[in-house]
């Protein structure tokens, strides 16, 4: 149990700090004191350094804000009241420059001219506010199924808090891990910002076209927050990030306004800080990360406590994770880069123990692995380096999203009905501190980082039973799905089921590829045909378990008691055409030629068979005829089309026209010259079964305009 200190044995620890900081031969400087209210009064907060103190800087931490601790030197914020306090202490102090306020050009953009830059390669820039949020909304409106703009909340001076959601099907709750990224929740450290807006973009443009990126989104829903703190970034005014500072608009740490496990932080909650609470109580998050500025170094949890007080369940597992992030860092910079605290890697408390941090908050209650991500040296960091720094890290922002897809992963639902479950999944002899991880409705997946060893592993739900799987083996870089029914029939024993795919065009459902399933389980699969395709059967071994003239058909259930491996086979849906071809009369046509798209049947041959799903233009010939054409299409079942041709009356050479040459061929026709391809059905226009001189007075008549043809009708 961690036990909060007293507020009167606080208060007397402060009085005797105050007694051993200041020996008589010191005195405040009151020249950095006059410093330190003029920079009060300007931006709400101070930034002063002085001399780490041999004990007491856990309990002062609680009144003002340490940036880092370098050396014995203590370099930290106050606001107004806090620095009030600090002063009372007596302690020696040297106001510092503040971070916020620099002599290099911004490079400061509105949203015109970034309509005017190519972002795939020039991001030297800080945007406005207002390009901020347009370029965030320009993202979703260009990549409409990719992203999403989620606004969880305003800052207190009513700026947008905003998050780009980013997942293939962006509309949809996918059974994937949630992975969440924020930055610049300290406004005046802005690396993180542009890496986090540029992280966006490179995800969103390389989708479909890079395959670790496609694999990536494919398997992670995405989540990214570039600035937490967008009236600490914009102090002064939307149109720069100059005299950007620490806190917020009150002044307050946001990354010491957390709920904590040891002492919660003395400044009321902000609506920064309430608004990022209420929406990640909304999430499932697996792993998240929040980017600084100020030292270069990855910190990880806990900041509560040294590592010796106490040290996060999966300690080994944050060590071996920080020093991938890192090690890549270094293949890819220059020397000396991301060394801070010797080599990149500090443990949070190790470094200097705080309270309030976000870090903490989503490790301690939310079971969710947060790391600090310090990505310069100089806070607000000149725009110019900005490339530079995407160069250096953004292969270790993606792998740190790709270790989300390790470890064990898996579903937790009700035994009888299918029904997912909210369930708690929890390690013996491993977890402690809410390092358990839940299960997210409405799919009931769950996902659990961890080092590789051998587990057992505990999944309970409340009015079920519980399950204890023993002797799980897990590796670095691998994924193990384990299944889990809950209900009277389950036991802790698993087996292996492989679930593949024979054929293209359809996928089974909730599972895919090979998992585990506890004995006794009742595993419920769906096989889905894409449009166009059909499923035709489950097959195991080669032989049949399920076809789709079976009632269940595509929808297979069974016990899990032994391994299997079990084939879902899909193929496209084999339409046929058929034509119907007839004259005006209603009398079948034979030895027509039909063409539909590309294929032209033989004379006669009046049906396609197997046409693919789509629309097709038809065309249907026979001589004698005029012809006929359309389109149709083929996608819901066998198309039938009934065509009517119709005859050209007095064109018996059956060349389109009806002119002298067809007189003469009907002549020389009932003179009995048989005349070749002569076209009896035009010739015989009274329908008297005969060619004879009253067609050919008929046809003269037409010729040249003194009678019309009627159609015979049946």
């Amino acid at each position: 149990m961690y036990l909060s200190i007293h507020s009167k044995q606080y208060i007397t620890l402060l009085l005797f700090m105050g007694s051993i900081f200041l020996p008589a031969s010191y005195a405040i400087n009151e020249c950095h004191e006059k410093k330190a209210n003029a920079m009060l009064e300007k931006k709400g907060e101070v930034y002063f350094m002085f001399q780490k103190p041999e004990t007491g800087l856990y309990q002062l931490s609680n009144r003002i804000s340490i940036d880092k601790i370098l050396d014995r030197n203590v370099y930290a914020y106050a606001n107004e009241a806090s620095f009030s306090y600090f002063i009372g202490l007596n302690i020696p102090f040297e106001v510092l420059d503040h971070p916020g306020d620099v002599d290099f050009d911004l490079n400061m953009k509105t949203w015109e001219d970034l309509l005017m830059r190519d972002l795939t390669e020039s991001w030297d820039f800080y945007p406005t506010y207002e390009a901020y949020v347009s370029l965030m909304y320009y993202f979703e409106d260009t990549f409409p199924d990719l992203a999403e703009i989620v606004k969880i909340g305003e800052s207190v001076l009513g700026r947008d808090l905003l998050f780009a959601k980013i997942s293939p099907q962006v509309n949809e709750r996918r059974p994937v891990p949630q992975f969440m990224y924020t930055s610049t929740m300290h406004g005046d450290e802005t690396a993180g910002f542009i890496l986090s807006l540029r992280l966006i973009h490179h995800l969103l443009t390389n989708y479909g076209e890079d395959d670790a990126i496609t694999d990536l989104m494919n398997n992670v829903e995405i989540w990214i927050c570039p600035n937490e703190n967008p009236d600490g970034t914009y102090r002064f005014n939307n149109s720069t990030l100059a005299g950007a500072t620490r806190g917020n608009i009150n002044g307050v740490d946001l990354n010491r306004n957390y709920p904590n496990p040891v002492n919660d932080p003395l400044q009321v909650q902000q609506p920064e800080t309430t608004a990022m609470i209420n929406f990640t109580d909304t999430m499932n998050f697996i792993m998240s990360a929040n980017m600084h500025g100020g030292i270069e170094l990855v910190n990880f949890p806990f900041d509560s406590w040294t590592s010796n007080q106490n040290k996060h369940a999966d300690h080994d597992w944050w060590e071996f994770v920080m020093y991938e992030y890192v090690d890549t860092v270094h293949a890819h910079s220059p020397a000396g880069y991301m060394t801070g605290m010797g080599d990149g890697v500090t443990h949070g408390g190790d470094w200097y123990v705080i309270y309030g941090s976000r870090q903490d908050y989503f490790n301690y209650y939310k079971s969710c692995r947060e790391f600090t991500l310090e990505l310069s040296n100089q806070k607000l960091l000149n725009p110019a380096l900005l490339p530079a720094h995407w160069d250096y890290n953004y292969r270790s922002l993606l792998n740190y999203i790709r270790q989300s897809t390790y470890g064990l992963h898996g579903t937790v639902y009700d035994n009888e009905t299918g029904e997912p479950l909210l369930a708690e999944i929890y390690i013996p002899g491993h977890d402690s501190d809410n390092s358990q991880v839940y299960t997210a409705l409405p799919h009931g997946n769950y996902n659990r980082p961890i080092l590789e060893g051998t587990y057992d592993i505990r999944y309970s739900a409340e009015i079920h039973n519980t399950v204890t799987i023993t002797g799980v083996d897990l590796f670095n870089y691998h994924t193990k799905n384990i299944h889990i029914a809950l209900g009277a029939e389950s036991s802790g024993e698993i087996f292996e089921i492989s679930l593949s795919i024979e054929g293209e065009g359809g996928k089974v459902l909730p599972y895919s590829g090979t998992g585990y399933f506890n004995d006794g389980a009742n595993v419920f699969l769906n096989a889905i045909p894409d449009s166009g395709y059909q499923f035709l059967k489950w097959t195991e071994n080669g032989e049949i378990v399920m076809d789709d003239d079976e009632p269940a058909g595509a929808h297979y259930a069974f016990m899990a008691e032994d391994a299997r491996e079990l084939t879902a086979h899909f193929d496209s849906i084999s339409f046929y055409v058929a034509f119907n071809v007839s004259d005006n009369l209603g009398n079948s046509i034979h030895n027509a030629t039909i063409t539909l798209g590309d294929i032209e049947n033989a004379p006669g041959n009046y049906i396609f068979w197997n046409v693919d799903p789509g629309t097709y233009t038809y065309k249907v010939e026979r001589s004698c005829y005029l012809s006929d054409n359309g389109q149709l299409f083929a996608g819901n079942g066998n198309v039938y089309i009934d065509i009517t041709l119709n005859n050209l009356p007095g064109d018996v050479n059956d060349d389109g026209q009806v002119n002298v040459s067809d007189v003469v061929l009907m002549i020389d026709y009932f003179m009995n010259q048989e005349p070749n391809n002569f076209c009896f059905i035009n010739g015989d226009i009274n329908g008297d079964g005969l060619i004879n001189v009253m067609d050919v007075i008929k046809t003269t008549n037409l010729i040249f305009g003194r009678e019309m043809y009627s159609p015979k009708t049946p």
